[in-house]
Formats: C-alpha cells, sequence, structure tokens
C-alpha cells in the first residue's frame, strides 16, 4: 500500500497546483487509479475497526468516502476539485448523521484523522448537549486520558459565544456545552503518510477515538 500512498500524494499535490477543469480530464484516469486505491484503503480501514466497533459492520466504503467535486454554488473560491481524499466512516454512510470516524489525506501537512460529530443537526446537538450535562464527569475523564491526550486535541473551531438555551453559566460543563461541533482530531504529517505504519497508525488512533464515540452514541440512544 505504501507505493499507493506515495501516488495518491503525488496526484494531490499536482491537482492543487492546477486544479482546473482541463488538467483533470487530462489526468482522468491518474484521478481514477488513486482513487480506487484510497477506496481499497478505506474498506481496509472499516474491516479493522469492525473487530472493536460493532456499529461499523456492513457499512458500505463507497458510502463512506467523499466525491472529490467541490460545490462551488455560494463559494467565492471557483476551484473545481478539493485537493485531498477524505472518508468518513459511521454507521448507515457519511449521510446519516451517526458518529463515527474520518480519514483525510491532504498533502503540505494538513492530513488528519478524527472522530465525532461535525454540525450535528438541532436534534442531534440538543441530545449530546443533554448528555454533556448529565454525564460530562465522563467526557472530561477521557480527556485527561494520558494516552488519549497525547494523540488527540478537542476541535474547537465553531463555538458558542455565550451559553446554549436552558443551560446555566456556571454549569460545570459550560464550555463543552457550548460546542457546535463534537470532534476529536489528531494531525498527520506528510512523513506520517508515507510510512509503513501508517494505515496501523490510523487504527490505533480510531481505537482511542472509540470511548468519545460511545460516549456520543449513549447521548443519541
Amino acid at each position: 500500500m505504501m507505493n499507493n500512498f506515495n501516488s495518491i500524494m503525488d496526484f494531490l499535490s499536482n491537482l492543487k497546483k492546477k486544479n482546473s477543469r482541463e488538467w483533470f480530464n487530462d489526468h482522468k484516469e491518474d484521478f481514477e487509479q488513486n482513487r480506487d486505491a484510497f477506496l481499497d484503503f478505506v474498506a481496509n480501514l472499516i474491516t479493522e475497526i469492525e473487530a472493536f466497533d460493532k456499529d461499523i459492520i456492513g457499512v458500505e466504503p463507497k458510502k463512506s468516502m467523499y466525491r472529490i467535486y467541490r460545490d462551488v454554488r455560494f463559494s467565492k473560491d471557483k476551484t473545481p476539485y478539493k485537493t485531498h481524499f477524505g472518508a468518513y466512516i459511521c454507521k448507515g454512510g457519511r449521510s446519516s448523521g451517526n458518529p463515527g470516524y474520518y480519514v483525510h489525506i491532504e498533502p503540505g501537512g494538513n492530513s488528519i484523522i478524527g472522530g465525532g460529530l461535525y454540525h450535528p443537526m438541532p436534534d442531534v446537538l440538543a441530545k449530546i448537549r443533554q448528555e454533556i450535562d448529565y454525564n460530562g464527569d465522563k467526557l472530561v475523564s477521557l480527556f485527561k486520558n494520558k494516552s488519549f491526550n497525547q494523540r488527540m486535541s478537542l476541535y474547537q473551531g465553531d463555538k458558542l459565544k455565550r451559553k446554549p438555551k436552558g443551560y446555566d453559566e456556571d454549569n460545570l460543563h459550560i464550555e463543552l456545552l457550548k460546542l457546535k461541533s463534537f470532534l476529536v482530531v489528531e494531525e498527520m504529517s506528510d512523513e506520517d503518510i508515507l510510512n509503513s505504519d501508517y494505515p496501523e497508525k490510523v487504527i490505533a488512533g480510531f481505537k482511542e477515538m472509540l470511548p468519545f464515540i460511545s460516549f456520543l452514541n449513549e447521548g443519541l440512544s
């Protein structure tokens, strides 16, 4: 698989430099080969995750991988293609709204793995906040866990400036309750991607995320 990751990184690097329909159409076969290699990688990840998270059993790789085509209708950036390959592995596929595992390969030190929920729908958000209000100590304890803390960081890219409706400012977990996404993330360097142990590192990271994802699922059950 190492040669595939080299090829994937080379293709994405070139796509970032060129990013035009003309270039993409001229390299369509190259894209398809690298997309299929990434899809095989996702299929292998699913098989590995199934061993420790039964919710992932039967998830289809194609329903996990994101398309490379950008929606530019409401964006100032009109480049037509994403410069990464990404997949969100969760029960019911990437569009289900369920907590899951994310893998993102992008040259330039922009690769990550992640787990949780990004911008959940209002009803899901309300349930997660309720779970934090009731059992937030579980999360606090997890974030203090040494092995978890060494690898994962809590995504706080979007957060309420004030307390959410229905909660007091002096709530013990008010900063967690202000979150609009519930994600933990580990950054991956280009060297990580090209190292022979990259797939094992991804799976080890997903195992670290399991208690976090289980917490979210408990809130939704």
